[in-house]
């Protein structure tokens, strides 16, 4: 729940385990079309939310349709390319018993097909036998094994039909004019399924209560680097400045002209840039961290680091830190600052092109040699 953006809190406050189902299915809100077929306990029959599961069977989905939660409910979607469902009408004076023969055909000029049709759920679930608005069947029947799911129409908006979930369908093919084909009793109440106009839409109703789930969570800047960025160079050339402060007043010229203190504080200054950067990532793991408090509030005390770690300048910033060392380093070698020189060299070694330096440091000095010449 916590990597889908969504706040564990909230479900995990919750009364019931059903209630924590409830909200996780529409927290995520887009689910495989198959779950429908799963024989799995459901929180109920011909209800709102009657199709969602108290558990999830381990099985294999495609993933080729799938059901999304809109504005007006779970709506049916299948990808670019693939078979449409099939859905298909049975008329409101059907009484369901608990095996029926079901005639279909998906065209007039197809042959007609026949399943023995039994619902696939537990003996303690109970199933209304009629529909005031008619019943509609998803059918899957392109497999070995084909699948199919109940629902009752419980209310028609011009060519939008809104269902409730029944059960899911056990069916077993039956070949010939004879069920006793299939070693099932040989009466069965019959009744006709049509297939739906293709410009009818079905939409699987949805509650009113459950809570979202979703919460205005920054973005983790530990996903995203490159905004830790300005901070992190921020705080290094600032605790950079006060060291050369501090070193300049207990050691005078030594800092810019003796190559040993020049080579030892460059060492320095390379590993205290992996400090800096591992003590900025450790503090953002935690202010990370405090957004799943139950009493985390989005305009509370980590407002403005949020609001600055996820700061997007109109110019890159590695763009603007390449002019930035393309400037400094110039105007290190024209100054003779060799120190600062150092510290620009290895963070474009780590951060840009090294071929790039090689060219920096061939024009630097010729155009120190330049300078020099005219001065």
């Amino acid at each position: 729940m916590n990597m889908s953006g969504m706040n564990g809190n909230l479900a995990s406050q919750s009364d019931s385990s059903d209630q924590k189902m409830k909200l996780l299915f529409y927290g995520l809100g887009t689910f495989p079309v198959e779950l429908l077929f799963s024989e799995c306990e459901r929180f109920g029959c011909c209800e709102v939310d009657s199709w969602i599961p108290r558990e999830v069977f381990p099985e294999t989905f495609s993933g080729e349709h799938v059901l999304r939660l809109t504005p007006e409910g779970f709506t049916f979607h299948h990808q670019k390319g693939d078979k449409p469902l099939k859905f298909f009408l049975i008329s409101r004076s059907v009484v369901w018993q608990d095996q029926l023969l079901l005639s279909i055909s998906d065209r007039p000029e197809d042959e007609e097909k026949r399943y023995v049709v039994k619902a696939a759920t537990s003996s303690t679930a109970q199933h209304p036998a009629s529909s005031t608005n008619g019943w509609c069947i998803l059918l899957e029947d392109d497999a070995t094994d084909p699948r199919a799911a109940r629902f009752i129409i419980s209310r028609r908006n011009g060519n939008k039909a809104f269902l409730h979930f029944d059960c899911p369908l056990r069916l077993t093919r039956v070949y010939g004019n004879n069920p006793e084909t299939t070693g099932q009793p040989p009466r069965y109440i019959q009744c006709i399924a049509r297939p739906a106009d293709s410009q009818e839409e079905f939409i699987i109703e949805k509650s009113s209560t459950p809570q979202s789930l979703s919460m205005p969570r920054p973005q983790n800047p530990e996903q995203y680097g490159d905004r830790l960025i300005p901070i992190h160079q921020a705080l290094f050339f600032g605790a950079g400045y006060l060291e050369r402060t501090l070193l300049r007043w207990l050691l005078g010229d030594m800092i810019d002209k003796n190559w040993l203190v020049i080579g030892i504080y460059s060492a320095f200054t390379f590993m205290q840039r992996g400090w800096v950067e591992r003590a900025l990532h450790a503090f953002v793991h935690r202010a990370w961290l405090q957004i799943y408090s139950p009493t985390w509030n989005p305009n509370g005390p980590w407002k403005w680091f949020w609001k600055l770690s996820n700061y997007e300048p109109p110019i890159p910033f590695m763009t603007m830190m390449k002019y930035y060392c393309q400037l400094m380093f110039s105007l290190c070698v024209l100054t003779g600052f060799y120190s600062g020189l150092v510290q620009i060299t290895l963070y474009w070694f780590m951060c840009f092109p090294k071929e790039e330096l090689l060219g920096m440091y061939v024009i630097g000095l010729v155009g120190k040699a330049v300078f020099s010449f005219f001065l």
